[in-house]
């Protein structure tokens, strides 16, 4: 996208000559023929438009779809962990939780995290992110759904 030369330059200080200033005025106006949407920007269609004036918009379209093929949507696929995976995040779960109550606390989490340099603002933002029942812990299924997407990350 080429960008209409702002206004302000068109005015500006008086030091400016009189032919700088005509030519960017020319330039301004030529700009604003090319720009048919008037949004300040000159897409590729009204610079092909511009160079060959004797085309139709049809076949400018037809060109631009011929040769600026659009970009393909990449569908992000969902991991899943295997059975293998399940059960070793289960033993980190275990392991990670220190009261054996079945849920890991922000403190529990943090003790392991310490070793790794993980800050305890990173693990209020899992727990904000992954506590889906929004109880201060973690579960096992939370859990696993926490390191299912950090791992796709």
């Amino acid at each position: 996208m080429i960008r209409r030369p702002p206004r302000s330059t068109l005015s500006s200080s008086s030091a400016a000559s009189d032919v700088y200033k005509r030519q960017l005025s020319s330039i301004a106006v030529i700009f604003s023929k090319i720009d048919e949407d008037n949004d300040g920007l000159m897409s590729f269609p009204e610079l092909l438009a511009a160079y060959y004036p004797y085309c139709s918009s049809r076949e400018i379209d037809q060109f631009v779809s011929k040769y600026d093929k659009p970009v393909k949507k990449q569908v992000a696929e969902v991991r899943q962990l295997t059975e293998e995976q399940e059960e070793e995040l289960e033993g980190v779960m275990r392991l990670f939780d220190q009261n054996a109550d079945g849920e890991l606390d922000p403190k529990e989490m943090a003790y392991y995290c310490a070793n790794l340099g993980i800050g305890d603002e990173t693990i209020a933002e899992w727990f904000k992110e992954y506590d889906t029942d929004q109880n201060g812990t973690l579960s096992l299924a939370e859990f696993k759904e926490f390191f299912r997407r950090e791992w796709d990350s």
